[in-house]
């Protein structure tokens, strides 16, 4: 009888162990450490500001015609392990995957770095990290296309440096092989659409008892995707709304500048862009 209740509390043991396993590779640690600094499940919904964020790759069908199931898998691995870790870099959280499309957002209960700022101190650092984050989204996908992880420092996750390079070895074979070179070489390339806003959203855990998802919701959301969707394939398009917040705060003028100076870098001819240019504003229409 002693020998049956030790077994079942060995048993009962390994099953604990295989659950946390199961767990930390499942849950987004940084919703759990949130949650752990809260102290308890927070049960209700919140109103508050969030900046959003989606950005989804552009005819990725085409792509994947090139690659096998397996090689899609490990290509789209490596480019979502370099945005997130541009997201966490700035102090975002990834929301959520859907294909080959991701949606993440600033503020609320996983964002640390909110926690003792006013209300004006939360937007300004909201729209900045999240347009910051956008524009460094994409050079990465530029660098991706390169098979370089420059943009990578040293302090990032072996797993992501992992996975990166077994993207870059497929990019690596694919143009590389003789029958596919010149196409290859040609139309691959990861282009990507993103979009941005920031306004008040709901807050909170979303879906039935035991598939509860920590999800925001509201207009703000919407016109975020919005934004993603009738953006210029490889460009970048924020709402008006988040725009003025960043003209306000005097983020349009730094990143102008240091857009020039990088294009005078570079010797670009966008070294003579104007401002007007840079942040073109354009009307919307959006018909069903």
């Amino acid at each position: 009888m002693a020998q049956g209740t030790a077994k079942a509390e060995v048993s009962s043991q390994q099953e604990l162990l295989f659950r946390r396993e199961i767990e930390k590779f499942y849950l987004p640690e940084q919703l759990v450490s949130a949650i752990l600094d809260l102290g308890e499940i927070p049960r209700h919904s919140v109103t508050t500001q969030i900046g959003v964020g989606f950005i989804d790759v552009a005819d990725y069908t085409y792509i994947s015609k090139f690659l096998s199931p397996n090689e899609n898998q490990t290509i789209l691995n490596g480019l979502f392990g370099a945005l997130n870790w541009v997201i966490k870099r700035h102090g975002g959280y990834l929301n959520k995957i859907e294909g080959d499309s991701l949606m993440f957002h600033f503020g609320g209960l996983t964002d640390r770095r909110i926690k003792g700022l006013n209300e004006d101190e939360i937007t300004r650092y909201i729209s900045r990290e999240l347009f910051y984050t956008c524009v460094e989204m994409q050079r990465v996908v530029a660098l991706f296309n390169q098979a370089s992880d420059k943009f990578m420092y040293e302090e990032a996750d072996q797993s992501i440096k992992d996975d990166l390079q077994s993207a870059f070895d497929i990019i690596h074979s694919m143009r590389t092989n003789m029958e596919l070179s010149a196409t290859f070489n040609a139309l691959f390339q990861i282009r990507v659409r993103i979009g941005a806003n920031i306004g008040e959203v709901t807050v909170g855990n979303f879906g039935p008892e035991g598939a509860k998802h920590w999800d925001v919701i509201g207009l703000p959301v919407i016109d975020a995707k919005r934004m993603e969707s009738t953006a210029p394939i490889g460009g970048l398009r924020i709402s008006e709304h988040l725009y003025t917040i960043l003209e306000k705060t005097g983020v349009v003028s730094s990143y102008f500048d240091r857009f020039r100076r990088e294009a005078e870098a570079l010797g670009s001819s966008f070294r003579h862009i104007s401002r007007d240019e840079l942040f073109k504003s354009t009307q919307v229409v959006l018909k069903d």
